[in-house]
Protein backbone atom coordinates (compact mmCIF):
# COMPACT_ATOMS: atom_id res chain seq x y z
CA UNK A 1 0.00 0.00 0.00
CA UNK A 2 2.85 2.38 0.82
CA UNK A 3 4.28 2.05 -2.69
CA UNK A 4 0.93 2.86 -4.33
CA UNK A 5 0.39 5.77 -1.95
CA UNK A 6 3.79 7.18 -2.89
CA UNK A 7 2.88 7.00 -6.58
CA UNK A 8 -0.48 8.62 -5.84
CA UNK A 9 1.26 11.50 -4.07
CA UNK A 10 3.55 11.93 -7.07
CA UNK A 11 0.56 11.95 -9.45
CA UNK A 12 -1.32 14.53 -7.41
CA UNK A 13 1.63 16.91 -7.14
CA UNK A 14 2.40 16.69 -10.85
CA UNK A 15 -1.21 17.18 -11.95
CA UNK A 16 -1.78 20.15 -9.67
CA UNK A 17 1.48 21.80 -10.74
CA UNK A 18 0.60 21.33 -14.41
CA UNK A 19 -2.81 22.87 -13.87
CA UNK A 20 -1.45 25.90 -11.97
CA UNK A 21 -3.85 28.61 -13.08
CA UNK A 22 -1.68 31.62 -12.24
CA UNK A 23 1.26 30.23 -14.20
CA UNK A 24 -1.00 29.50 -17.16
CA UNK A 25 -2.18 33.12 -17.20
CA UNK A 26 1.38 34.45 -16.95
CA UNK A 27 2.56 32.27 -19.83
CA UNK A 28 -0.30 33.30 -22.11
CA UNK A 29 -0.49 37.02 -21.29
CA UNK A 30 0.13 39.62 -23.97
CA UNK A 31 -0.25 43.42 -23.65
CA UNK A 32 -3.77 44.83 -23.54
CA UNK A 33 -4.62 47.83 -25.73
CA UNK A 34 -4.75 51.24 -24.04
CA UNK A 35 -8.12 52.51 -22.90
CA UNK A 36 -10.73 51.64 -20.26
CA UNK A 37 -10.46 48.06 -19.01
CA UNK A 38 -12.86 45.69 -17.27
CA UNK A 39 -11.68 42.25 -16.12
CA UNK A 40 -13.82 39.25 -15.16
CA UNK A 41 -12.53 36.04 -13.57
CA UNK A 42 -15.00 33.16 -13.43
CA UNK A 43 -14.75 29.58 -12.15
CA UNK A 44 -12.84 27.41 -9.70
CA UNK A 45 -9.47 28.91 -10.65
CA UNK A 46 -10.78 32.47 -10.62
CA UNK A 47 -8.82 33.77 -7.64
CA UNK A 48 -5.46 32.45 -8.87
CA UNK A 49 -6.13 33.74 -12.38
CA UNK A 50 -7.21 37.14 -11.06
CA UNK A 51 -4.14 37.40 -8.84
CA UNK A 52 -1.87 36.76 -11.83
CA UNK A 53 -3.75 39.32 -13.91
CA UNK A 54 -3.48 41.83 -11.08
CA UNK A 55 0.32 41.46 -11.14
CA UNK A 56 0.41 41.86 -14.90
CA UNK A 57 -1.80 44.96 -14.74
CA UNK A 58 0.04 46.49 -11.79
CA UNK A 59 0.64 49.84 -13.50
CA UNK A 60 -2.78 50.23 -15.04
CA UNK A 61 -6.22 51.37 -13.95
CA UNK A 62 -8.98 48.79 -14.31
CA UNK A 63 -11.99 47.31 -12.55
CA UNK A 64 -12.34 43.61 -11.85
CA UNK A 65 -15.09 41.17 -10.83
CA UNK A 66 -14.39 37.65 -9.51
CA UNK A 67 -16.76 34.74 -8.89
CA UNK A 68 -15.06 32.46 -6.37
CA UNK A 69 -15.67 29.30 -4.40
CA UNK A 70 -16.96 30.33 -0.94
CA UNK A 71 -13.76 29.19 0.78
CA UNK A 72 -11.74 31.46 -1.55
CA UNK A 73 -14.04 34.49 -1.46
CA UNK A 74 -12.16 36.14 1.40
CA UNK A 75 -8.93 36.24 -0.63
CA UNK A 76 -7.33 39.66 -0.69
CA UNK A 77 -7.04 40.62 -4.34
CA UNK A 78 -6.68 44.34 -3.79
CA UNK A 79 -8.85 47.37 -4.41
CA UNK A 80 -9.40 46.71 -8.12
CA UNK A 81 -11.46 43.57 -7.55
CA UNK A 82 -14.89 42.79 -6.17
CA UNK A 83 -15.21 39.12 -5.19
CA UNK A 84 -18.53 37.25 -5.12
CA UNK A 85 -18.81 33.85 -3.37
CA UNK A 86 -20.51 31.29 -5.63
CA UNK A 87 -21.58 27.69 -5.16
CA UNK A 88 -20.91 24.59 -7.27
CA UNK A 89 -22.12 22.37 -8.89
CA UNK A 90 -25.64 23.71 -8.32
CA UNK A 91 -26.17 27.46 -8.24
CA UNK A 92 -27.69 29.32 -5.32
CA UNK A 93 -29.08 32.82 -5.03
CA UNK A 94 -25.62 34.25 -4.50
CA UNK A 95 -24.51 32.85 -7.88
CA UNK A 96 -27.42 34.68 -9.49
CA UNK A 97 -26.49 37.88 -7.64
CA UNK A 98 -22.93 37.63 -8.96
CA UNK A 99 -24.15 37.02 -12.52
CA UNK A 100 -26.57 39.95 -12.29
CA UNK A 101 -23.70 42.18 -11.18
CA UNK A 102 -21.58 41.02 -14.11
CA UNK A 103 -24.43 41.51 -16.56
CA UNK A 104 -25.15 45.06 -15.42
CA UNK A 105 -21.48 46.10 -15.31
CA UNK A 106 -20.63 44.68 -18.73
CA UNK A 107 -23.69 46.34 -20.24
CA UNK A 108 -22.87 49.72 -18.66
CA UNK A 109 -19.16 49.45 -19.56
CA UNK A 110 -20.00 48.61 -23.18
CA UNK A 111 -22.43 51.53 -23.46
CA UNK A 112 -19.94 54.01 -21.98
CA UNK A 113 -16.76 52.91 -23.73
CA UNK A 114 -17.81 51.05 -26.90
CA UNK A 115 -14.83 50.46 -29.22
CA UNK A 116 -12.40 52.29 -26.87
CA UNK A 117 -12.74 49.74 -24.07
CA UNK A 118 -11.37 46.25 -23.47
CA UNK A 119 -12.95 43.33 -21.65
CA UNK A 120 -10.62 40.60 -20.35
CA UNK A 121 -12.35 37.39 -19.26
CA UNK A 122 -10.50 34.66 -17.35
CA UNK A 123 -12.48 31.43 -17.52
CA UNK A 124 -12.01 28.12 -15.70
CA UNK A 125 -13.96 25.00 -14.78
CA UNK A 126 -17.03 25.66 -12.68
CA UNK A 127 -17.79 28.80 -14.68
CA UNK A 128 -21.17 27.41 -15.75
CA UNK A 129 -22.43 27.25 -12.18
CA UNK A 130 -20.84 30.56 -11.19
CA UNK A 131 -22.38 32.45 -14.10
CA UNK A 132 -25.92 31.14 -13.60
CA UNK A 133 -28.59 33.65 -14.60
CA UNK A 134 -31.87 31.99 -15.63
CA UNK A 135 -33.99 33.68 -18.26
CA UNK A 136 -37.33 35.05 -17.14
CA UNK A 137 -39.60 33.61 -15.83
CA UNK A 138 -37.62 30.45 -14.90
CA UNK A 139 -37.39 30.14 -11.07
CA UNK A 140 -33.94 29.28 -9.73
CA UNK A 141 -35.11 26.39 -7.56
CA UNK A 142 -36.95 24.74 -10.46
CA UNK A 143 -33.97 25.26 -12.73
CA UNK A 144 -31.41 23.80 -10.29
CA UNK A 145 -33.66 20.81 -9.65
CA UNK A 146 -33.69 20.11 -13.40
CA UNK A 147 -29.88 20.30 -13.47
CA UNK A 148 -29.62 18.01 -10.45
CA UNK A 149 -31.87 15.44 -12.11
CA UNK A 150 -29.94 15.66 -15.38
CA UNK A 151 -26.66 15.07 -13.52
CA UNK A 152 -28.10 12.08 -11.67
CA UNK A 153 -29.31 10.69 -14.99
CA UNK A 154 -25.72 10.76 -16.30
CA UNK A 155 -26.01 13.76 -18.62
CA UNK A 156 -22.63 14.71 -20.09
CA UNK A 157 -21.16 18.19 -19.69
CA UNK A 158 -21.97 18.86 -23.34
CA UNK A 159 -25.61 17.90 -22.77
CA UNK A 160 -25.90 19.93 -19.57
CA UNK A 161 -24.48 22.97 -21.28
CA UNK A 162 -26.80 22.74 -24.29
CA UNK A 163 -29.66 23.12 -21.82
CA UNK A 164 -27.94 25.91 -19.88
CA UNK A 165 -27.17 27.92 -23.02
CA UNK A 166 -30.86 28.00 -23.93
CA UNK A 167 -32.20 28.74 -20.45
CA UNK A 168 -29.89 31.58 -19.39
CA UNK A 169 -28.92 35.15 -20.21
CA UNK A 170 -25.08 35.08 -20.34
CA UNK A 171 -24.19 31.69 -21.79
CA UNK A 172 -23.99 30.45 -25.37
CA UNK A 173 -22.30 33.59 -26.70
CA UNK A 174 -24.72 35.96 -24.99
CA UNK A 175 -21.97 37.63 -22.94
CA UNK A 176 -20.18 38.44 -26.22
CA UNK A 177 -23.39 39.98 -27.56
CA UNK A 178 -23.72 42.02 -24.37
CA UNK A 179 -20.13 43.28 -24.78
CA UNK A 180 -21.06 44.95 -28.07
CA UNK A 181 -18.11 46.74 -29.67
CA UNK A 182 -15.67 46.17 -26.80
CA UNK A 183 -12.38 44.46 -27.59
CA UNK A 184 -12.75 41.10 -25.81
CA UNK A 185 -9.96 38.73 -24.82
CA UNK A 186 -10.65 35.41 -23.11
CA UNK A 187 -7.99 33.21 -21.47
CA UNK A 188 -9.54 29.80 -20.82
CA UNK A 189 -8.54 26.84 -18.66
CA UNK A 190 -10.42 23.89 -20.14
CA UNK A 191 -12.30 21.34 -18.06
CA UNK A 192 -13.96 19.79 -21.12
CA UNK A 193 -12.57 17.03 -23.33
CA UNK A 194 -11.37 18.40 -26.66
CA UNK A 195 -11.30 21.99 -25.34
CA UNK A 196 -14.46 23.20 -27.17
CA UNK A 197 -14.88 26.90 -26.43
CA UNK A 198 -18.65 26.68 -26.90
CA UNK A 199 -18.91 24.13 -24.06
CA UNK A 200 -16.36 25.34 -21.46
CA UNK A 201 -18.34 27.37 -18.88
CA UNK A 202 -21.24 27.03 -21.37
CA UNK A 203 -19.43 29.23 -23.89
CA UNK A 204 -20.32 32.78 -22.76
CA UNK A 205 -18.04 34.25 -25.45
CA UNK A 206 -18.26 31.54 -28.13
CA UNK A 207 -20.63 30.89 -31.05
CA UNK A 208 -23.21 28.26 -30.17
CA UNK A 209 -24.04 25.62 -32.80
CA UNK A 210 -26.80 24.06 -30.67
CA UNK A 211 -30.49 24.97 -30.71
CA UNK A 212 -33.58 25.10 -28.52
CA UNK A 213 -34.66 21.83 -30.13
CA UNK A 214 -31.35 20.23 -29.08
CA UNK A 215 -31.97 21.29 -25.47
CA UNK A 216 -35.45 19.75 -25.55
CA UNK A 217 -33.89 16.57 -26.95
CA UNK A 218 -31.38 16.34 -24.10
CA UNK A 219 -34.07 16.72 -21.44
CA UNK A 220 -36.27 14.11 -23.11
CA UNK A 221 -33.41 11.63 -23.66
CA UNK A 222 -32.48 11.82 -19.97
CA UNK A 223 -36.07 11.31 -18.82
CA UNK A 224 -36.39 14.79 -17.30
CA UNK A 225 -39.30 16.25 -19.26
CA UNK A 226 -41.75 17.78 -16.80
CA UNK A 227 -39.20 18.31 -14.02
CA UNK A 228 -39.35 22.05 -14.74
CA UNK A 229 -42.48 23.19 -16.54
CA UNK A 230 -41.05 26.71 -16.84
CA UNK A 231 -37.97 25.38 -18.68
CA UNK A 232 -40.09 23.14 -20.91
CA UNK A 233 -42.28 26.12 -21.81
CA UNK A 234 -39.34 28.46 -22.44
CA UNK A 235 -37.62 25.95 -24.71
CA UNK A 236 -40.81 25.31 -26.67
CA UNK A 237 -41.22 29.08 -27.10
CA UNK A 238 -37.68 29.18 -28.42
CA UNK A 239 -38.43 26.58 -31.09
CA UNK A 240 -41.34 28.75 -32.24
CA UNK A 241 -39.16 31.87 -32.50
CA UNK A 242 -40.73 33.53 -29.46
CA UNK A 243 -37.34 33.66 -27.72
CA UNK A 244 -34.08 34.66 -29.44
CA UNK A 245 -31.64 31.91 -30.34
CA UNK A 246 -28.05 32.00 -29.12
CA UNK A 247 -25.56 33.74 -31.48
CA UNK A 248 -24.33 31.27 -34.10
CA UNK A 249 -20.98 30.82 -35.90
CA UNK A 250 -20.42 33.75 -38.24
CA UNK A 251 -22.38 36.21 -36.12
CA UNK A 252 -20.59 39.61 -36.12
CA UNK A 253 -20.84 39.81 -32.30
CA UNK A 254 -17.73 37.60 -32.27
CA UNK A 255 -15.67 39.77 -34.63
CA UNK A 256 -13.86 41.48 -31.75
CA UNK A 257 -13.57 38.39 -29.50
CA UNK A 258 -10.22 36.61 -29.16
CA UNK A 259 -10.26 33.38 -27.14
CA UNK A 260 -7.33 31.17 -26.21
CA UNK A 261 -7.07 27.85 -24.34
CA UNK A 262 -4.18 28.20 -21.88
CA UNK A 263 -4.34 24.88 -19.97
CA UNK A 264 -6.25 21.61 -19.95
CA UNK A 265 -6.26 17.86 -19.38
CA UNK A 266 -3.54 17.13 -21.94
CA UNK A 267 -1.05 19.21 -19.96
CA UNK A 268 -1.92 17.33 -16.76
CA UNK A 269 -1.49 13.90 -18.41
CA UNK A 270 1.85 14.89 -19.92
CA UNK A 271 3.08 16.26 -16.58
CA UNK A 272 2.07 13.09 -14.73
CA UNK A 273 3.87 11.06 -17.40
CA UNK A 274 7.05 13.05 -16.90
CA UNK A 275 6.86 12.69 -13.12
CA UNK A 276 6.21 8.95 -13.15
CA UNK A 277 8.70 8.41 -15.97
CA UNK A 278 11.52 9.23 -13.60
CA UNK A 279 10.53 6.19 -11.48
CA UNK A 280 8.71 3.76 -13.78
CA UNK A 281 8.39 3.02 -17.48
CA UNK A 282 5.33 4.75 -18.96
CA UNK A 283 4.05 2.55 -21.76
CA UNK A 284 0.87 4.35 -22.78
CA UNK A 285 -0.67 7.83 -22.53
CA UNK A 286 -4.20 8.70 -23.67
CA UNK A 287 -6.52 11.67 -23.31
CA UNK A 288 -10.17 12.33 -24.16
CA UNK A 289 -11.33 9.23 -22.28
CA UNK A 290 -15.09 9.30 -21.68
CA UNK A 291 -17.93 6.95 -20.82
CA UNK A 292 -19.49 5.45 -17.69
CA UNK A 293 -16.92 5.28 -14.89
CA UNK A 294 -17.30 1.49 -14.53
CA UNK A 295 -16.65 1.04 -18.25
CA UNK A 296 -13.57 3.26 -18.05
CA UNK A 297 -12.27 1.13 -15.15
CA UNK A 298 -12.62 -2.12 -17.12
CA UNK A 299 -11.03 -0.56 -20.20
CA UNK A 300 -7.97 0.66 -18.33
CA UNK A 301 -7.52 -2.71 -16.58
CA UNK A 302 -7.87 -4.41 -19.98
CA UNK A 303 -5.18 -2.10 -21.36
CA UNK A 304 -2.87 -2.77 -18.40
CA UNK A 305 -3.32 -6.54 -18.61
CA UNK A 306 -2.58 -6.52 -22.35
CA UNK A 307 0.47 -4.34 -21.80
CA UNK A 308 1.83 -6.56 -19.03
CA UNK A 309 1.32 -9.68 -21.15
CA UNK A 310 3.29 -8.25 -24.06
CA UNK A 311 6.27 -6.84 -22.17
CA UNK A 312 9.08 -8.03 -19.92
CA UNK A 313 9.09 -4.96 -17.72
CA UNK A 314 6.64 -3.38 -15.26
CA UNK A 315 4.02 -1.20 -16.94
CA UNK A 316 2.44 2.16 -16.21
CA UNK A 317 -0.48 3.54 -18.22
CA UNK A 318 -1.73 7.12 -17.89
CA UNK A 319 -5.14 8.22 -19.13
CA UNK A 320 -7.00 11.51 -18.83
CA UNK A 321 -10.62 12.33 -19.39
CA UNK A 322 -14.09 12.91 -18.04
CA UNK A 323 -16.14 9.82 -17.15
CA UNK A 324 -19.72 10.04 -15.95
CA UNK A 325 -21.80 8.25 -13.33
CA UNK A 326 -25.53 7.59 -13.81
CA UNK A 327 -26.56 7.61 -10.15
CA UNK A 328 -30.36 7.77 -10.44
CA UNK A 329 -32.00 7.66 -7.01
CA UNK A 330 -29.41 5.38 -5.39
CA UNK A 331 -28.11 6.68 -2.05
CA UNK A 332 -24.35 6.05 -2.24
CA UNK A 333 -21.56 8.62 -1.93
CA UNK A 334 -18.91 9.03 -4.57
CA UNK A 335 -17.89 10.58 -7.85
CA UNK A 336 -16.41 9.54 -11.20
CA UNK A 337 -12.80 9.18 -10.03
CA UNK A 338 -13.73 7.18 -6.94
CA UNK A 339 -16.10 4.96 -8.92
CA UNK A 340 -13.30 4.19 -11.40
CA UNK A 341 -11.01 3.27 -8.49
CA UNK A 342 -13.53 0.91 -6.86
CA UNK A 343 -14.60 -0.68 -10.16
CA UNK A 344 -10.95 -1.18 -11.12
CA UNK A 345 -10.21 -2.80 -7.75
CA UNK A 346 -13.03 -5.30 -8.30
CA UNK A 347 -11.74 -6.09 -11.79
CA UNK A 348 -8.14 -6.47 -10.61
CA UNK A 349 -9.21 -8.89 -7.88
CA UNK A 350 -11.34 -10.89 -10.34
CA UNK A 351 -8.31 -11.33 -12.60
CA UNK A 352 -5.93 -12.15 -9.77
CA UNK A 353 -3.77 -9.08 -10.53
CA UNK A 354 -2.49 -8.63 -6.98
CA UNK A 355 0.55 -6.66 -8.11
CA UNK A 356 -1.42 -3.94 -9.92
CA UNK A 357 -3.22 -0.75 -8.97
CA UNK A 358 -5.37 1.96 -10.55
CA UNK A 359 -4.96 5.44 -9.08
CA UNK A 360 -7.55 8.09 -9.88
CA UNK A 361 -7.51 11.84 -9.29
CA UNK A 362 -10.02 14.60 -9.94
CA UNK A 363 -7.88 17.68 -10.48
CA UNK A 364 -10.24 20.09 -8.74
CA UNK A 365 -9.74 18.14 -5.52
CA UNK A 366 -13.47 17.45 -5.17
CA UNK A 367 -14.82 14.28 -6.77
CA UNK A 368 -18.59 14.43 -6.85
CA UNK A 369 -20.39 15.63 -3.70
CA UNK A 370 -17.60 14.37 -1.41
CA UNK A 371 -14.45 15.70 0.22
CA UNK A 372 -12.30 13.16 -1.64
CA UNK A 373 -10.37 13.77 -4.86
CA UNK A 374 -10.01 10.16 -6.00
CA UNK A 375 -8.75 6.84 -4.82
CA UNK A 376 -6.29 3.95 -4.90
CA UNK A 377 -7.91 0.82 -6.30
CA UNK A 378 -6.22 -2.57 -5.95
CA UNK A 379 -7.23 -6.15 -5.21
CA UNK A 380 -6.36 -5.65 -1.54
CA UNK A 381 -9.13 -3.05 -1.31
CA UNK A 382 -11.71 -5.74 -2.10
CA UNK A 383 -10.26 -8.17 0.41
CA UNK A 384 -10.25 -5.54 3.17
CA UNK A 385 -13.90 -4.78 2.52
CA UNK A 386 -14.84 -8.46 2.36
CA UNK A 387 -13.03 -9.28 5.61
CA UNK A 388 -15.16 -6.62 7.32
CA UNK A 389 -18.37 -8.08 5.90
CA UNK A 390 -18.82 -5.58 3.05
CA UNK A 391 -19.52 -6.59 -0.53
CA UNK A 392 -17.47 -4.41 -2.94
CA UNK A 393 -19.77 -5.22 -5.87
CA UNK A 394 -22.84 -4.21 -3.86
CA UNK A 395 -21.16 -0.95 -2.85
CA UNK A 396 -20.34 -0.27 -6.50
CA UNK A 397 -23.94 -1.01 -7.50
CA UNK A 398 -25.07 1.57 -4.94
CA UNK A 399 -22.47 4.08 -6.21
CA UNK A 400 -20.96 4.07 -2.71
CA UNK A 401 -17.33 4.28 -3.79
CA UNK A 402 -16.40 7.01 -1.30
CA UNK A 403 -17.49 4.87 1.65
CA UNK A 404 -15.51 1.89 0.32
CA UNK A 405 -12.31 3.87 -0.23
CA UNK A 406 -12.55 5.70 3.09
CA UNK A 407 -13.12 2.46 5.00
CA UNK A 408 -9.97 0.94 3.55
CA UNK A 409 -7.92 4.13 3.93
CA UNK A 410 -7.49 4.39 0.15
CA UNK A 411 -9.27 7.66 -0.58
CA UNK A 412 -7.17 10.54 -1.93
CA UNK A 413 -7.82 13.85 -0.21
CA UNK A 414 -6.33 17.18 -1.24
CA UNK A 415 -9.05 19.73 -0.58
CA UNK A 416 -10.06 22.15 -3.36
CA UNK A 417 -7.09 22.76 -5.66
CA UNK A 418 -8.33 26.04 -7.12
CA UNK A 419 -8.47 24.71 -10.68
CA UNK A 420 -10.02 21.92 -12.76
CA UNK A 421 -8.68 20.10 -15.82
CA UNK A 422 -10.74 16.90 -15.54
CA UNK A 423 -9.52 13.54 -14.24
CA UNK A 424 -6.27 11.59 -14.44
CA UNK A 425 -6.09 7.78 -14.18
CA UNK A 426 -2.89 5.78 -13.67
CA UNK A 427 -2.75 1.98 -13.97
CA UNK A 428 0.47 0.37 -12.73
CA UNK A 429 1.80 -3.17 -12.43
CA UNK A 430 5.00 -4.52 -10.90
CA UNK A 431 4.86 -7.70 -12.97
CA UNK A 432 6.53 -8.18 -16.33
CA UNK A 433 5.10 -10.37 -19.08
Amino acid sequence: MGKWRDIADLVVRAAIDAADAAQAVRRAWTPIADGPLLALSIGKASVAMARAADELLAHREFAGIVTAAPECAASNLGAHWRVFPCDHPLATRRNVDAALHIESHVREFALRHAARGSLVVLVSGGGSAHLTLPAEPIPLDEYTELQRRLMLAGATINELNVVRKHCERLKGGRLAALAGDLRVRALVISDVIGDPLDVIASGPLAPDPSTFADAIGVIAARGCTGVSTSVDTALEQGTRGQRPETPKPGDPVFDSVESRIISGNVAAVLAVGCAIGSHSKVTQQRTAVTGEARSVAIRIVDALAADVASRHAPSCIIWGGEPTVSVGDLPGRGGPSQEVALAAAIELERRGMDDACVITFSTDGIDGPTCNAGGIGDAALCRELQSAGHDPAAMLAMHDSATALEYAGKAIKTGPTGTNVNHVFIACSDRGG
